[in-house]
């Protein structure tokens, strides 16, 4: 997914709000629909800052999710509730988190659970041009992925995740993560993500080449979803975003990878997404995205498509 940049946003409102919804549907008969409402009290988004904004000052805010779909002929409705709070310590360092409670439905099984849940997230920054992020989480996993076995058995995960990110100069940047998931099967999952990219044009607007590579394993290895014992994936890729019209900019994204899963024949990737800001007015803004994943191996192909609609502004 990229990001959209909003063309000329000018705004004395701080807040913003966001309502909108998704669908994404796979090869494999995963389908999932979102609906989601979010709010926070201090705008800090990272293209469309709240420019008066204090840089020490609590934010709060509440987001508000109904998920529902299939997984290969397994109906399921989540209901998701947090509640958001932080603290923007410093122009180049913040601490956000969220608690909640997250209910899966799965009524072909005639069952339901509550899971509470969390999300801590921290960036310090280090340098002007250095930063350190560390995330820790828990929640339910279906909406991540991992399915059928995530909704048929209300698989959740604990999340811990480390990176920096560093731009030695205006024109690059490196970020590297490190994740891992205790899942609740007692299956753990690793992953760690390098990205290396340059800035043909880094203001606006905005257009960057690069390189990329990730690998992921899992302990254990599971029918009921994907769980390569090893994968890794080198690529190539494209962001940018763009003016189109005073009140309308465009984004286009794209990455080629080669990639190798366990002991199969190495196999091909890629992605694209598409998408538009609309600025309808000084405080309001509606995007649109689509994305579409494709992996091929072994003369298999699976794809994923996506599609987004979010209306952004402020009270």
């Amino acid at each position: 997914m990229i990001i959209l940049l909003v063309c000329c946003q000018i705004s004395s409102a701080k807040d913003l709000y966001t309502v909108g919804g998704a669908n994404s549907s796979s090869s494999d008969e995963i389908d999932l629909n979102t609906i989601q409402f979010s709010y926070i009290s201090n705008r800090r988004e990272q293209f469309w800052p709240y420019v008066e904004s204090a840089d020490s000052e609590w934010d709060w805010g509440i987001n508000l999710y109904r998920y529902y779909g299939q997984a290969t002929g397994t109906d399921f409705t989540g209901h998701h509730l947090e509640g958001v709070f932080g603290w923007h310590y410093s122009d180049k360092s913040y601490f956000r988190g969220t608690i909640g409670i997250h209910r899966l439905d799965v009524p072909s099984l005639d069952n339901q659970k509550d899971q509470k849940t969390y999300d801590l997230h921290a960036q310090f920054g280090i340098t002007r041009n250095f930063y350190l992020l560390v995330n820790a989480s828990e929640d339910y996993v279906y909406q991540l992925g991992l399915q059928p076995a995530a909704a048929r058995e209300f698989l959740n995960a604990e999340r811990w995740e480390a990176g920096f990110e560093w731009k030695p100069i205006e024109s690059i940047r490196v970020s590297s993560t490190s994740s891992i998931w205790n899942l609740s099967d007692s299956n753990t999952r690793r992953e760690n993500i390098a990205r290396l990219l340059y800035g043909i044009s880094p203001g606006w607007p905005w257009i960057w080449i690069g390189v990329s590579y990730e690998e992921l394993e899992y302990d254990i290895v599971k029918s009921g979803y994907w769980t390569p014992a090893s994968f890794r994936s080198v690529g190539l890729i494209f962001e940018s975003s763009f003016p189109v019209s005073e009140n309308l900019s465009g984004a286009l994204s794209a990455s080629l990878t080669n990639i190798k899963e366990d002991n199969n024949p190495e196999g091909n990737g890629g992605s694209i997404t598409v998408g538009v800001d609309y600025k309808l007015t000084e405080i309001h803004t509606l995007r649109f995205e689509f994305n579409r994943i494709l992996s091929s191996q072994q003369n298999s192909d699976w794809t994923e498509n996506t599609y987004s609609l979010l209306l952004n502004g402020s009270f």
